[in-house]
Formats: structure tokens, C-alpha cells, sequence
């Protein structure tokens, strides 16, 4: 997928695997070409961008707020509803869901969390 510095829209299209009404958060997987999806409903729906396909929908707890892909470490982290969702990518069209925890507020901002 090539970036659009026109923000011009490349296709509207309905994902089949939309486990929900509302699509809240993505996340983008450049080296593999993986655009994921978090919806409301709870799934992230897998989608590889250079052929338009959905690969997958990952469950995730209902109400998700936030969704990051960290390359580094090929994981992908679901904020949702109190707690994070971790699933860990073996390839680009294989992931494994690795745990779900849930952060403890300790003073002001400060979060510490269990595992």
C-alpha cells in the first residue's frame, strides 16, 4: 500500500469479519503489510494490505479503547474496557494469544501492572 499524501480515499469497503458496528482503533503492521482493526464488539479484525484480504478476527474483551502494534517484539496490545488483551504475531498470518491483565492504578498517572 502506497501512502496517500493527497488524503484522497483509496476504496470504502464493509469488512465481512466486522464483529461489530464500530471500528475504534487500528494499528498498521508496515514491514508485513497488516492493517488491524479493533472493534467495539470485541475482535481486531487481520487484514493484509496489499491484497485487501481478511485474514482473521482476534476475540478481544468487548469495549476496546485503544489497539498498538509493537514491531519489535511482533505484539499487538488491546486496551479494553479496564483491561490489555496481548496476542504475540508467529508470522504475519498466524498469532497466538499470549494473556489478558489487568493495570492497577497506584498514584496519580502511574500504572503498574500484573502479569
Amino acid at each position: 500500500m502506497e501512502r496517500n499524501r493527497s488524503r484522497e480515499a483509496y476504496a470504502d469497503c464493509e469488512l465481512a469479519g466486522n464483529p461489530g458496528e464500530t471500528n475504534v482503533a487500528m494499528a498498521y503492521d508496515e514491514a508485513n503489510h497488516r492493517l488491524f482493526i479493533a472493534c467495539r464488539s470485541g475482535g481486531i479484525v487481520v487484514i493484509d494490505t496489499q491484497s485487501g484480504k481478511e485474514l482473521s478476527v482476534l476475540p478481544i474483551t468487548k469495549g476496546v479503547d485503544d489497539l498498538v502494534f509493537d514491531a519489535a517484539s511482533k505484539r499487538l496490545y488491546a486496551s479494553c474496557d479496564g483491561d490489555v488483551s496481548v496476542y504475540e504475531q508467529n508470522t504475519p498470518d498466524n498469532y497466538s494469544y499470549l494473556e489478558k491483565y489487568r493495570p492497577v492504578r497506584l498514584r496519580g498517572r502511574r500504572f503498574w501492572c500484573l502479569k
